[in-house]
């Protein structure tokens, strides 16, 4: 077999039903889970006179309203019950609704769908509450900059064609959608015939068969009228837009207009976005933003669904700069044209692409979105791989020719948002990323500590590294050193500049981030299992030979200050972050991980070499390796590296905190048009027996049948979003309620919140919410360990904070352990009255 074969994995099952639905079965042993997807064939470009009113996906929201047989919120609790997960989602040209479920639980899967698909009952009173929540998401995405400009790029590339309308719809066509609409638009196009059935997992196509037509074979094949989707004319000019807002960053998009995924350019112009901007290595990562010192941020990426497409530069800058920025990208455009592109280039993204196959694969959700793309955007579930075989055949000479004939700025969308003029100068001047076995443990001289696990479920291995560092070791006056330290490990060293990094990593596809948290940073790395010496040589000199050159650490410090920024333009992250202010004063965690503004700009490349010396010891770091491993010959190698970290001890910095450190009411005001609640209490720390009490509690706050979900946001239409967060600490935590809600509508949101916790705290949760919570958690758990890279972070947290390297094996016996007087219990102890804070971030008055 050959390694694309193996890649491919087993062909799936394809067959119609007598009523022309497409029958789509990928078997798969991964896990015990079942994904079961129906893809009707319609989005939003398929809604004819209610076009751009977002009636594909308003239709999808009231798809889950009841049925005949389930009325009511009856459909989402049998899931629930069943330990499983519903949803589904719109775009514009299909609309997909999954059930994940335990493998056992396939035919209720088959049962949900089938009923709530093809026999809702659409009702008017539901229908009037839900357009109220669909008009609370659509003024959310007014507050998202990134999808301000999302849509304004699409509005203006496409002039004719339906992509230039948003999925969501507009705000006023939308309030004039009647409900008769809805049910037109169903029975038009939600007919067996115009949908995909797709089932993967651990499930036998034989048995599935008969049930499967048992549930859907009844369904009637009815007449299917096409819908005039209209051509895009040729764009003869550069389109040019400039929005403004009150952003702290800004950001910049050139689209360029490329044929359908079909198209025989295709494989050549995917080979040229890698080229340009897939990874540290490509080409504008390393002349805009490493040399130039010109972006925060850019990436490149081809849209190319069914019939037409862009190829997006996207990029993040400081105001002001960036014209700057689209006249350099420009001229790389034309140095890579004339100078042409070496063999080799083509070589690491070709490389990329297959490890990005690969990792579509991972699980059976993956799995199972690959076939529904080919089927129902290509027609050809089988596209794959004559997809791979076509990338192989690209020469350079076609990619050079690619680009000259698509990336022609004459034609290009040009966006910028940023600050007003006059912000901008001003500012300007201011500033003049399931196996069987347990994991082993190796305990090495210097404490270290490696652990590891085999799984040749793939020809991969994962490599994930942790340390105590954040809040637990950072100074007061340095907040957001550890998430810049870690993120420059993979920056230059002592053997290879981060050009040079980046190319070697991009060169064989493999995947090398950082990640960072409240108690803890740490390095991940996966390769193809026969790139295991890259990967330890890699891995070396990260840990032991980090240079922190000054070109770099100046370019990342900025980046880190942009990310800053860029969470502050997002006013849920906002309301996120002043809460922890608020709460925790001058305690640790009263400042996020990425840090604060001031801390990272007074921040030198010699503070991040101190504190290397100080967190980068054996005893401070922990190895979790798990993938396609041959343990007598690779863990002596991974074994001494690790012992080549000195023995010096690291003692972290714990401090307790109890109580808010500014209880009561608070108030802040942002130009949005949303307003956020937040209501905080204590919790314990994720190192403690109770922290499954908490998730629990949160599981039950979270899911979309229970109480609080269903009083504020279907029996009240309060919130668009409502729900539970956790701040994992060592030691304590914090427990939160938020919501997004219509200005003038917090006091009755956080008077929800208090008959929630008062119900939580009485008699009020039930044997039935508390089975149907354990059984969701242990489920969603199950989905969470299907991949190598889960596993390895999981072992490597739990080895670090003391608790059992394996625990989430008894993850089931600790939920089953919880009792109804026990949860009683730790809420009566942690969500007292007394020490509560609320926060309502709010529009400006205007």
């Amino acid at each position: 077999m050959s390694f694309l074969e193996t890649a491919l994995g087993p062909a799936p099952v394809r067959y119609h039903l007598a009523n022309g639905l497409t029958v789509l079965l990928q078997p798969s042993t991964l896990a015990r889970l079942v994904t079961v997807q129906v893809w009707v064939k319609t989005g939003s470009i398929h809604e004819g006179v209610h076009l751009g009113s977002g009636l594909s996906h308003y239709l999808e929201h009231m798809i889950f309203k009841g049925t005949a047989r389930r009325p009511g919120t009856a459909l989402s609790r049998c899931v629930q019950e069943a330990g499983g997960s519903i949803n589904a989602y719109t775009t514009f040209d299909r609309t997909v609704y999954h059930v994940d479920l335990p493998s056992e639980s396939a035919e209720l899967g088959l049962d949900l769908l089938a009923d709530a698909v093809f026999n809702p009952l659409l009702p008017s009173d539901e229908a009037v509450k839900e357009k109220d929540v669909i008009l609370r998401e659509i003024a959310m995405t007014q507050d998202e900059p990134d999808q301000i400009v999302a849509e304004a790029v699409f509005a203006t590339a496409y002039r004719e064609h339906p992509y230039r309308q948003p999925v969501i719809g507009h705000r006023e066509p939308f309030q004039n959608i009647p409900v008769e609409a809805l049910r037109e638009y169903h029975s038009a196009r939600y007919v067996p015939n115009n949908c995909v059935l797709i089932i993967a997992g651990d499930v036998d196509p034989d048995e599935l068969k008969p049930l499967i037509e048992k549930h859907f074979g009844s369904l009637v094949r009815r007449a299917l009228s096409p819908v005039h989707v209209p051509d895009e004319p040729a764009q003869l000019d550069r389109r040019v837009v400039r929005l403004t807002g009150d952003v702290n960053i800004c950001r910049g998009v050139l689209a360029y207009k490329i044929p359908h995924l079909a198209h025989p350019d295709s494989p050549a112009l995917d080979l040229l976005s890698g080229l340009l901007g897939a990874g540290g290595s490509s080409l504008l990562w390393q002349s805009i933003r490493e040399e130039q010192n010109l972006v925060h941020t850019i990436d490149v990426s081809c849209w190319a669904p069914g019939q037409s497409g862009l190829l997006w530069v996207g990029f993040t800058c400081d105001h002001g700069k960036a014209g700057e920025v689209a006249e350099a990208v420009q001229k790389e455009f034309d140095k890579l044209i004339h100078e042409g592109v070496k063999p080799a280039q083509l070589d690491k993204i070709r490389r990329q692409v297959l490890v990005a196959f690969l990792n579509s694969r991972k699980t059976i959700g993956g799995q199972a979105g690959r076939l529904g793309a080919g089927e129902v955007i290509l027609g050809d579930i089988g596209y794959s791989r004559r997809y791979l075989e076509r990338l192989q055949a690209v020469t350079p000479e076609q990619v050079v020719t690619a680009a000259g004939t698509y990336l022609v700025s004459h034609t290009v969308t040009d966006l910028i948002h940023d600050k007003p003029a006059a912000a901008t100068a001003a500012v300007a001047t201011a500033r003049a990323a399931g196996p069987s076995s347990d994991f082993a443990e190796i305990k090495l001289s210097n404490g270290a500590r490696l652990l590891w696990q085999r799984d040749n479920t793939l020809p991969k291995i994962h490599f994930r590294t942790a340390h105590l560092a954040s809040a637990l070791a950072e100074p007061a006056d340095k907040r957001g050193l550890s998430s810049l330290w870690i993120g420059m490990l993979r920056s230059d060293t002592a053997k290879r500049t981060d050009a040079e990094v980046s190319e070697a990593t991009d060169a064989v596809g493999a995947h090398f981030d950082d990640t960072c948290g409240n108690n803890s940073a740490g390095l991940s790395l996966e390769v193809l299992s026969g790139d295991l010496p890259l990967a330890l040589d890699l891995l070396d000199q990260s840990l032991l030979h980090p240079k922190f050159a000054a070109r770099s650490f100046r370019n990342e410090r900025n980046s880190a200050v942009a990310d800053v920024r860029d969470d502050e333009d997002d006013v849920v992250e906002h309301a996120r972050r002043r809460l922890r202010e608020l709460w925790f004063g001058d305690h640790p965690f009263g400042v996020p991980y990425p840090g604060r503004i001031a801390d990272l700009e007074a921040l030198t490349a010699k503070d991040l070499k101190d504190f290397h010396h100080r967190v980068m010891t054996g005893p401070n770091t922990i190895m979790a390796v798990s993938g396609d491993l041959d343990p007598e010959k690779d863990l002596p190698a991974i074994a001494a590296l690790l012992e080549k970290l000195p023995a010096t001890p690291f003692m972290p910095e714990v401090r307790t905190h109890t109580g808010p450190a500014s209880p009561g009411r608070h108030v802040r005001s942002l130009p949005r048009e949303q307003a956020v609640v937040l209501s905080a209490w204590n919790d314990v720390g994720v190192d403690h027996d109770d922290w499954v009490c908490g998730d629990i509690l949160s599981e039950l706050a979270n899911e979309m049948s229970g109480r609080l979900f269903l009083r504020v946001r279907e029996e009240l239409a309060l919130a668009y979003f409502v729900g539970a967060g956790r701040l994992a600490g060592l030691g304590h935590g914090l427990f939160t309620l938020s919501a997004g809600c219509a200005p003038g509508k917090e006091e009755d949101v956080w008077r929800e919140f208090t008959a929630e916790m008062d119900r939580w705290c009485g008699p009020g949760i039930t044997e039935e919410e508390l089975a149907r919570s354990k059984l969701r958690l242990s489920v969603g758990r199950r989905g969470q360990m299907q991949t190598a890279s889960s596993r390895a972070l999981q072992a490597a947290l739990n080895g670090l904070y003391q608790l059992p390297i394996n625990s989430w094996r008894t993850y089931d016996d600790r939920l089953n352990a919880v009792t109804l007087d026990r949860l009683k219990e730790f809420c009566r102890k942690n969500f007292q009255s007394t020490a509560r804070l609320d926060l309502v971030v709010r529009p400006e008055a205007k």
